[in-house]
């Protein structure tokens, strides 16, 4: 299993996609100085606020499991790239704002992320 390091100066994005189309293996990420506990914060603002979807319909609509999901809301797991690509692709998800806190939590309407 491989190690991501992410870092604010990184495109994300790109980092990301190419991770998924060439690799096609199983990543974690070292999150070193952000909080595991506010992107999780970050994520279920992200289900509650943002998509207003039951827990249970999130993780059907991510190709996942209610109990991982909550796992993932909870801290108490990181969420894959994989995961964090279907957020973007999926639903616009600013990636740089679910990582660190900093802009906004949706893309703008070119794809951009702020």
């Amino acid at each position: 299993m491989k190690t991501i390091h992410y870092q604010k100066s990184d495109n994300w994005l790109w980092t990301i996609r190419t991770l998924i189309t060439t690799h096609k293996t199983i990543f974690t990420f070292n999150f070193s100085s952000m909080s595991l506990q506010a992107i999780s914060q970050r994520i279920h603002h992200i289900r509650t606020e943002v998509l207003h979807l039951p827990q249970q319909d999130f993780a059907q609509r991510m190709g996942m499991k209610q109990n991982n999901m909550s796992g993932i809301e909870k801290g108490q797991w990181l969420p894959s790239c994989f995961f964090l690509w279907a957020l973007h692709t999926t639903y616009q998800i600013n990636l740089h704002w679910l990582l660190t806190g900093e802009g906004e939590p949706l893309c703008q309407s070119d794809g951009v992320q702020k």
